[in-house]
């Protein structure tokens, strides 16, 4: 995944399968494999109780976050600006 591919997705509130397939780097499988590692990936998200849209292959990106324990604000560079902005 190149930085502005990360960039993009990022910034996007709702993730599909396909913005799995890219930040997971299943993009290198088939087109079948990486859409079912993809699938199964933002199952695995959604069955232990980080689904907020309840939309079949939609994932929201703070599910995401949430899922894996990390901080937002070192992956969304809006929010990495207000933090900085606010340490002023």
């Amino acid at each position: 995944m190149t930085i502005e591919q990360r960039k993009e997705i990022f910034a996007k509130e709702v993730w599909t399968i396909s913005d799995i397939a890219i930040v997971f780097e299943y993009d290198n499988l088939s087109p079948t494999g990486a859409y079912n590692a993809a699938a199964t990936k933002m199952r695995e998200i959604k069955r232990n109780g980080f689904d907020r849209l309840h939309i079949e292959g939609r994932l929201h990106i703070q599910d995401y976050f949430d899922y894996y324990n990390l901080p937002p604000y070192r992956y969304v560079d809006h929010l990495s600006n207000q933090l900085l902005d606010n340490k002023d």
